[in-house]
């Protein structure tokens, strides 16, 4: 039967880099290809960040509202 020997120094690859790896594989990409489409839409429509980020925040406030009222 196979299986880990507690004593060897190099165990190869756990979960937590394969979690670290598979984020690292999603993530980045994902948040490159959201600052060119952002960028994007700022030139052709300057004010469109601000009308996101203040519905963000709008977003953020009722959610932080329903959790409070929620948790109470």
């Amino acid at each position: 039967m196979g299986g880990v020997d507690p004593h060897d120094p190099d165990p190869g690859a756990t979960r937590h880099d394969f979690i670290g790896l598979f984020f690292a594989a999603w993530a980045l990409p994902w948040f490159i290809g959201f600052l060119m489409i952002r960028a994007a839409i700022m030139g052709w429509l300057r004010r469109t960040g601000w009308v996101l980020l203040g519905l963000t925040g709008a977003m953020s406030t009722v959610s932080t509202a329903t959790y409070l009222v929620g948790s109470t």
